[in-house]
């Protein structure tokens, strides 16, 4: 997730006339009573935001955390809005609307106990998605076991003469060893073994599971956890339901 950081450290010197010429902090009714906090820091946190999406994945979510000495509250003004959000913690959660990514103006105060404050601003770009979607299909992988039979088609004929294309060195299988279902996911297990099927025999062993769910329009949306290791190439794609009729590419393919 991309983050924003950003600290202020501020040195106050203070005349009888009480004038301040930064423009990144205020207070009022100066006396030698005031208690001004200091070294407020700010970070902004577009929730879901990675390298590929920097303004978040569409819900439009930003978390922001406020930090200061001598403050005992904090406050949230977003933009031209009128209403300060009030968190003795400095912690605030807020949701923007407006379809698209626009840039927001995030200003955050950090009040003393004598009331004084000081202010910084933060400027955020947050995307939220405009689209309206109805669940149709799920595998949410609740139940133990083996792979659900209803929604998948665990693959075990090798097309190329007993071997898989991309010069793959596995045969895929329907075992339990290479795919089952434990504590609410989908497991897919690569095994280095000596495994025979259609006249050939290599040294390792997998799965290779496809959906039965058909669409014409829509969205899919996969959370996984990928393997990292030398040989291993775990994939996630789709392909036109017609691949056993026109072949590979003309069915086309999502990667």
């Amino acid at each position: 997730m991309m983050h924003w950081i950003i600290g202020l450290l501020i040195i106050a010197s203070i005349s009888c006339g009480g004038n301040n010429e930064a423009d990144t902090f205020s207070y009022t009714d100066v006396d030698k009573e005031m208690v001004l906090p200091t070294n407020l820091s700010v970070s902004v946190e577009v929730m879901g935001s990675d390298e590929d999406n920097p303004n978040g994945v569409g819900t439009g979510e930003v978390q922001i955390l406020a930090s200061a000495n001598d403050a005992v509250t904090y406050g949230l003004a977003v933009d031209a809005e009128t209403e300060e959000i009030i968190a003795t913690d400095g912690k605030f959660n807020y949701t923007f609307k407006e379809e698209g990514s626009h840039d927001y103006n995030l200003r955050v105060m950090a009040y003393s106990n004598t009331g004084h404050s000081i202010q910084l601003t933060k400027t955020v770009r947050v995307f939220v998605d405009s689209y309206e979607a109805k669940l149709v299909w799920s595998d949410e992988f609740d139940v133990d076991g083996a792979v659900s039979k209803e929604n998948w088609k665990m693959e075990t004929f090798a097309p190329n003469n007993g071997s898989w294309w991309n010069g793959e060195l596995q045969h895929y299988t329907n075992r339990l060893d290479n795919a089952y279902v434990s504590e609410g996911t989908l497991k897919i297990a690569a095994k280095k073994e000596q495994f025979s099927s259609q006249g050939t025999t290599k040294e390792y062993t997998s799965a290779r599971l496809n959906s039965l769910f058909t669409f014409t329009y829509g969205r899919v949306e996969v959370r996984a956890k990928l393997p990292k290791g030398h040989g291993t190439w775990p994939a996630i794609w789709m392909l036109g339901s017609n691949i056993e009729t026109v072949g590979w590419p003309a069915c086309g393919e999502i990667d």
